[in-house]
């Protein structure tokens, strides 16, 4: 499912559920899963599990914890 999202702006990972995750930025929430176009023009690439807290890591190596 594509979404438009705003000009590039920093984001957060909000929560992870059923393969999919809630990011926010200045603009509002999306969802998206692996493969999904996220704000900065990156792809999500990968979700693990650290310390019992999810993460997203990005096509360009970014890491973003939940929030």
């Amino acid at each position: 499912m594509d979404q438009p999202f705003p000009e590039q702006s920093g984001f957060k990972l909000r929560h992870v559920v059923n393969g999919r995750a809630l990011i926010e930025d200045a603009s509002g929430m999306y969802i998206v899963r692996v493969g999904s176009t996220l704000p900065d023009n990156s792809r999500l690439a990968t979700f693990q599990e650290r310390n019992g807290r999810w993460v997203m890591i990005t096509s360009k190596g970014e890491i973003f914890e939940e929030q």
